[in-house]
C-alpha cells in the first residue's frame, strides 16, 4: 500500500555512493504514501542516473510526509519530473504531499520538462516549507527552477534556492 501509516525514521547519515544509480521509491502505479523523518541526518552521494518518468530520491508521492532530510549528489534523467528529493507528486486535499526542513545541494540534470531542486512537479495540494536548494540545476528543455519545476496548486514557504540554473527555453 505504498507505506500508508507507516513512519520511517532516519537514525544515522547515509553514504548512497555504493549504490551507483539509485532506483527511486514511488511510481505511478505504486506512489509512496507514508512519513520519512530523516531526523536531520545527511544522505549524501545519491546518484540516480535514468531514461524513463520520475526522477530523484521518490519517484512519485502520494499522502506523504518527508522532512528534516539533508541530500547531496547528483540526478540526471532526459525524461519528465526530475527533482532533487521528488520528480513528481499526487495529492487531494485529504492526502496532501509536505515537504518540510528538506535541503538538497549537487547537481540537477534534465534534458525535457519539469525540473526542480526539490520537485520536479508539483500536483494539487503539496506543501513544501523550510527548504533549500543549492548545487546547479540545468535542462536543455523549458520548467526548470531551484525549488519547482512546475507548481500547481502548491503552497510553497520559507524556502531558498541559491543552485545556479540554467535552462534552454
Amino acid at each position: 500500500n505504498g507505506f500508508k501509516g507507516i513512519t520511517i525514521q532516519i537514525t544515522d547519515n547515509i553514504d548512497m555512493s555504493s549504490n551507483s544509480n539509485w532506483t527511486p521509491i514511488g511510481t505511478n502505479e505504486n506512489p509512496f504514501c507514508g512519513t520519512i523523518d530523516g531526523q536531520n541526518k545527511l544522505l549524501k552521494n545519491i546518484t540516480v542516473n535514468r531514461t524513463n518518468h520520475n526522477s530523484g530520491l521518490f519517484g512519485v508521492l502520494n499522502c506523504a510526509k518527508i522532512k528534516n532530510i539533508k541530500l547531496t549528489g547528483r540526478v540526471k534523467s532526459n525524461t519528465l519530473y526530475v527533482g532533487g528529493f521528488c520528480g513528481r507528486t499526487k495529492g487531494t486535499a485529504i492526502d496532501s504531499v509536505k515537504f518540510e526542513n528538506c535541503h538538497f545541494n549537487g547537481t540537477i540534470e534534465g534534458s525535457s520538462c519539469y525540473i526542480g531542486g526539490i520537485v520536479g512537479y508539483t500536483g494539487t495540494y503539496c506543501i513544501i516549507e523550510n527548504c533549500s536548494a543549492g548545487g546547479n540545476i540545468t535542462s536543455t528543455s523549458q520548467n526548470c527552477a531551484g525549488i519547482v519545476g512546475v507548481a500547481s496548486g502548491t503552497r510553497i514557504s520559507n524556502c531558498i534556492n541559491i543552485a545556479e540554473v540554467k535552462a534552454t527555453n
